[in-house]
């Protein structure tokens, strides 16, 4: 992670009596401070902006979004601005046991796309990864297009499967269906069908049927 460590005592009595931020440890306890919860709105907004950007996540293989935090109150407080931006959301009531955190997820690609426009700073790695699930990719460079892939969509554990491991599976055949992919990749039916969906919006794959069976490929000519 990322830090910045002030020895100041001005900046230390702004965030401590301004901003309300207690001392000590924090992380279960934290919430949106009392002098920008009675803001104005867009100072709330902006705040929560910030939020998104620290601690939220895109998931890349069903395409969500997803605040996590160690505070339910926070989560609570966050909850209330996406109700007042009509952004319909998941959120869980116990924190996941593996990592003790409770989560608020976006699923529906309407909802998603008022994320990006109000929640993410535009041009952001989040924010591209975002629009290119909700968009695809519109360049026809198939090598640029997968540097983007590479680039912005990275494994999150060298045990996991990505997309590029998808791209590279096709590459080396013409067709697949998605029991054959399943069965190359070693993965479940739902990991592969969250994959080869969010590829084909993308535009990286295409499907069609043949012989009553739906097929994927590539959305390139053959190089």
């Amino acid at each position: 992670m990322f830090y910045i460590d002030f020895s100041n005592k001005i900046v230390f009595s702004y965030l401590h009596k301004i901003f309300g931020i207690k001392v000590g440890s924090k992380s279960s306890i934290t919430g949106i401070p009392k002098i920008i919860k009675n803001s104005p709105f867009e100072y709330r907004k902006a705040f929560v902006v910030g939020l998104c950007m620290f601690d939220g996540g895109v998931g890349f293989e069903r395409s969500y979004f997803c605040l996590s935090t160690k505070s339910k109150n926070l989560l609570r407080e966050f909850n209330k601005i996406l109700k007042r931006l009509k952004i319909n959301y998941y959120s869980t009531n116990k924190p996941n046991r593996a990592n003790k955190l409770y989560q608020t997820y976006v699923w529906s690609k309407s909802d998603l796309r008022k994320v990006l426009n109000y929640l993410l700073e535009p041009n952001t790695t989040k924010w591209k990864q975002l629009k290119i699930l909700l968009d695809g990719l519109k360049s026809s460079n198939y090598k640029e297009n997968l540097k983007i892939i590479v680039t912005l969509f990275p494994k999150v554990r060298r045990t996991c499967i990505g997309f590029f491991d998808v791209i590279k599976l096709f590459e080396e055949n013409k067709m697949l269906t998605k029991k054959e992919v399943e069965r190359k990749l070693n993965r479940s039916e739902k990991t592969v069908r969250s994959l080869l969906d969010s590829l084909e919006r993308m535009n990286i794959l295409k499907s069609k049927s043949e012989n009553s069976y739906k097929v994927w490929y590539l959305n390139y000519s053959r190089r």
